[in-house]
């Protein structure tokens, strides 16, 4: 989830914190929006925007603020023909499937993996587009739903691998 305000012109800055705690009966619901200078995008929103809340909980959200700013420019040729456009995604895998490597462990613990995977397969793919662009960044969110070993249950999570135009991986340091 993200949210977005414009706070300088021809900027829009795209954070968002959320956090669902059971306080009371109905619990609470919190979104805070803040404005670090390092996330803000200039952005030209010709044909429209669209923001989603999605309440996938069983509890009802009794009350919701929210606040949009934005600039309304007086013509297209005001915004610059090269101005790149901000794009955002959500996906969800529910549930992710579940990759079994053969070990000659005996009830090896989810870290004794053989080898490094540097091709990318049977990885999970946060992004896969072409083109000029800039990757900003995710947000990556794991439960562990495998409880066939209650000793360990770590999610599994690893480095993040970027495959561009083709070239061989590059994990970052």
């Amino acid at each position: 989830m993200f949210g977005n305000q414009i706070v300088h012109k021809g900027n829009i800055m795209l954070t968002c914190s959320m956090s669902y705690t059971k306080k009371s009966p109905k619990g609470t619901l919190s979104l805070g929006f803040f404005s670090p200078s390092e996330l803000l995008f200039s952005d030209a929103i010709c044909n429209g925007a669209k923001i989603q809340l999605i309440n996938e909980s069983e509890e009802k959200i009794e009350n919701l603020f929210y606040y949009v700013d934005y600039e309304v420019y007086d013509s297209k040729e005001q915004i610059p023909d090269d101005l790149g456009r901000f794009h955002a995604t959500w996906n969800r895998e529910n549930p992710c499937e579940k990759v079994v490597y053969n070990s000659d462990i005996e009830n090896p613990a989810p870290w004794d993996l053989p080898g490094k995977n540097t091709t990318g397969d049977e990885n999970y793919v946060i992004l896969n587009a072409e083109g000029k662009g800039h990757y900003v960044g995710c947000v990556l969110n794991i439960d562990n739903f495998d409880a066939s070993n209650q000793e360990y249950t770590w999610p599994g999570e690893g480095d993040d691998m970027f495959f561009i135009d083709g070239e061989e991986c590059t994990i970052p340091s």
